[in-house]
């Protein structure tokens, strides 16, 4: 809506398809202030909403309409802001069906050994409430999880927080989450076990992109470790 800079397209239902759906709804219109209209929007709206020259809508065009994003969670004291004294916060995210990491606990350990004084959290986007997955992707710098929906949740990471994305062998879309990771100003770090697909594995694409993971530990810690280079705050402990 024009109110709050941001528009919702179509029928909004506050029941939507479940009951996750209706939660994420709510806290999101509640922390935009704003109220949910099926309108077009008006002549002159805010950049919020824009489009293509080929008609395709797009919404959060900009790293500006993520910022102000983000102040609206701010300011409904959703999202999390880092202070001076606080430790690297390194999170990982394991899935309670399918495409499950299954080395996660050496990869846990390690990453324990490697950043002592980190604190480091694992969890299942299932057992969270909407709420809940809310502030703790906000409190995150660095996240490890699995190719899939849940890494939308990067836009309640803080710039310049990093994502470590383990893409199933065989099933690389890339670019997926390339434009969203730009307006977010969130670093992403790929993990590539194989990425050769022939004809008949792209056919079977559905499948592959379902099965459980074990990536190479070293590659992880790699990756890791350039994620945590590049943040620009001061690692120490104080």
């Amino acid at each position: 809506t024009e109110e709050c800079g941001f528009y919702f397209p179509g029928t909004v239902s506050m029941k939507g398809k479940s009951q996750l759906m209706s939660e994420w709804k709510n806290l999101l219109v509640h922390a935009m202030g704003c109220h949910v209209t099926y309108d077009i929007p008006p002549t002159g709206h805010p950049s919020y909403y824009l489009n293509k020259k080929t008609g395709k809508q797009k919404w959060l065009w900009t790293r500006a309409d993520m910022h102000g994003l983000r102040e609206k969670f701010a300011d409904s004291g959703i999202f999390n802001q880092r202070r001076p004294s606080d430790p690297l916060r390194i999170g990982f995210v394991d899935r309670a069906g399918n495409r499950r990491i299954l080395n996660m606990k050496k990869i846990l350990d390690v990453t324990q050994q490697r950043y002592p004084e980190a604190a480091i959290d694992m969890v299942f986007m299932e057992k969270l409430t909407a709420k809940q997955q809310m502030e703790w992707w906000s409190r995150q710098d660095v996240v490890v999880a699995a190719h899939g929906a849940a890494l939308t949740n990067m836009i309640f990471l803080r710039n310049n927080s990093a994502i470590v994305e383990i893409f199933p062998d065989h099933y690389c879309p890339i670019a997926y989450f390339g434009e969203l990771c730009y307006v977010a100003g969130v670093r992403n770090y790929g993990y590539y076990g194989n990425c050769t697909t022939t004809k008949a594995q792209h056919e079977d694409r559905a499948r592959l992109r379902s099965l459980n993971l074990e990536p190479s530990v070293d590659l992880i810690m790699n990756l890791l470790s350039n994620a945590v280079t590049g943040l620009h705050f001061n690692l120490t402990k104080t």
